[in-house]
């Protein structure tokens, strides 16, 4: 029996230093294909304010934080899933990234299958992603995870310029009945 790569677990106080490691190192991959960050959130004060306000959502029910950590600690990449309401039907809004040495491990597919459990555990009626257009990686993870093409999105303002997105959407719970994919049967422990 083989020992597991990394584990998933939720965002926690002890994890302020892992934080800002993984937003410092990973910020030129997150502004690829994601809006950049404030100025000032890159720094010491600007990554502790950010990292409080995680928590703090996240104990308030507003979001969920998984953080894919490896056996010694460090983090290969982390999910979060947003709590949203339309009307009487609460859904979710998730948000991913690796690790930039992690990627193409499983590390992505796996946060977002254990995302997927979470917003049926939740009652969530279905989960969104929002990506860029181009970027096949994400897609593809999704896709692997049961999400589907909802159709275009927003325009949205990169480093890179002005870039086209798209809605994936997957059903998670129907009335009456949870909705499950293939996928779903190979999460990890």
């Amino acid at each position: 029996m083989s020992t597991p790569l990394f584990g998933i677990s939720r965002l926690s106080e002890a994890d302020h230093q892992a934080f800002v490691q993984f937003e410092q190192r990973n910020r030129n991959a997150f502004e690829q294909f994601n809006r950049a960050r404030a100025p000032g959130y890159y720094t010491a004060e600007g990554l502790d304010q950010a990292f409080a306000r995680l928590l703090a959502r996240q104990h308030a029910g507003q979001l969920q934080v998984w953080v894919a950590r490896h056996c010694q600690g460090h983090w290969l990449g982390r999910s979060i899933l947003f709590a949203n309401r339309t009307g009487a039907q609460e859904w979710g809004l998730l948000a991913y990234q690796t690790d930039l040495d992690h990627c193409r491990l499983g590390v992505a597919t796996e946060l977002v299958r254990h995302c997927v459990v979470e917003g049926v555990a939740l009652g969530h009626a279905w989960l969104e992603a929002q990506v860029t257009h181009d970027n096949e990686a994400s897609i593809a993870v999704l896709s692997r995870c049961g999400f589907h093409l909802d159709g275009p999105d927003e325009t949205v303002e990169l480093a890179r310029g002005r870039i086209d997105t798209l809605k994936l959407r997957r059903v998670v719970h129907l009335p009456g009945a949870v909705s499950l994919h293939r996928a779903d049967v190979s999460l990890t422990s």
